[in-house]
């Protein structure tokens, strides 16, 4: 009778394991970690109300615009992530509604136009800033509901979502107005990382250290429309992910297969990445990807690498941040690779301030024959709630 039980509770444990999807709840959260300067216990954690406030103020300036544009862009930044339980299961994970804000409205006259605004006056292929969109514009790129289910080791996603905020989520890179202010080290620019569009996510914890991500959605529909009635729906894009957790978690891996069928054509490819914390004081990462064209909203190819480095041991909160990165793109001229090297050193003055001046330059930019390199500067002073 002993041994009966025994193998019974061994076939329970092999099925049911005791670990949790800690990968999957460290993931979609989206909060700051509870060793950060930002991380706060808020009272009303205890009704399921978990937000971040993340608000900046962000100044850039380049000297060699393109013709008829804005030189400089003075904005106001921010950001809201949301997260309210509606079905509490603490062994389970519960029921989630999550919601996404992101706005930038400019401070002066120049800034506030849409018209020659200054994304366009330095002609790169991808943003100073990630988490603006245009000059006087606030949108909701996310509102979904968010199911985990198995002792939180299976999460179902569905609704209108922000691919960027689960899948290519390097840490180092893919957080809000703390590390790279250049969108093309924020997230991957070969994958079709669609936001505002209707879409369903499986993502599965299978082990302790390893985790898989299937993910649907339609594409076709800029964030700030509404894709429940939206008429420029242009086909779909699947996206996987597969993220494997090395040792206690100093170092993670990823592989992003994509497809995207539109009208025009379809579009494949393969992207992966890695970060590490090689020491105490160094986390960094290596991010490429390769599709078989260039898209309208994707690179054919890029390659970037990253660095987040710790210089003082008594200001363990502040950060030198150095990256570099190549993309390529395929249209007909000369200058088909744009080359990107950005410096940015993170000031935490308190645990809701902090002040990061930046430098880029960037050779070739948006591929055009008829710009010449760049050289962006800018600061940014970031409050978080």
């Amino acid at each position: 009778m002993k041994t009966t039980t025994a193998i019974i509770a061994t076939a329970a444990a092999l099925i049911s394991p005791v670990w949790g999807g800690d990968i999957l709840i460290d993931n979609n959260l989206l909060l700051p970690a509870e060793d950060a300067p930002a991380f706060k216990k808020k009272a009303a954690e205890q009704y399921g109300t978990l937000w971040m406030v993340d608000a900046a103020y962000g100044y850039w300036h380049t000297h060699r615009a393109m013709p008829e544009t804005c030189s400089r862009s003075n904005n106001l930044l921010l950001r809201v992530l949301a997260n309210q339980r509606i079905l509490r299961n603490d062994t389970h994970g519960g029921t989630w509604l999550v919601a996404e804000f992101d706005g930038a409205w400019g401070l002066d006259h120049s800034s506030a136009q849409e018209a020659h605004y200054f994304a366009d006056g330095y002609g790169s292929a991808t943003s100073p800033h990630a988490d603006a969109r245009g000059a006087h514009r606030g949108v909701i790129p996310e509102l979904g509901i968010m199911q985990y289910l198995a002792h939180k080791r299976v999460c179902i996603t569905a609704g209108m979502l922000n691919f960027t905020n689960y899948l290519d989520a390097i840490t180092i890179a893919n957080c809000t107005y703390c590390s790279f202010t250049n969108s093309g080290f924020t997230n991957s620019t070969v994958l079709p990382l669609t936001e505002a569009n209707l879409a369903a996510m499986v993502q599965w914890q299978f082990t302790e250290r390893d985790a898989a991500t299937l993910a649907f959605t339609r594409c076709g529909c800029e964030a700030g429309y509404n894709p429940f009635h939206s008429r420029s729906i242009d086909g779909y894009a699947v996206v996987g992910e597969y993220r494997h957790d090395f040792g206690d978690g100093g170092c993670v891996l990823r592989f992003n297969p994509f497809v995207k069928h539109t009208h025009a054509d379809t579009n494949g490819g393969l992207c992966a990445s890695v970060e590490a914390n090689p020491c105490n004081w160094a986390t960094v990462f290596l991010r490429t990807g390769a599709a078989m064209r260039q898209t309208e909203d994707c690179n054919c190819f890029d390659l970037s690498v990253g660095a987040r480095l710790h210089l003082i041991p008594e200001r363990e909160s502040d950060f030198l941040g150095i990256a570099w990165g190549v993309f390529k793109g395929a249209p007909p001229t000369e200058h088909a690779r744009e080359q990107a090297l950005e410096i940015n050193y993170s000031l935490q003055l308190t645990d809701w301030f902090k002040l990061k001046p930046h430098f880029q330059y960037i050779h070739n930019p948006a591929y055009r024959n008829d710009t010449r390199d760049e050289a962006l500067w800018g600061v940014q002073a970031v409050f978080s709630f």
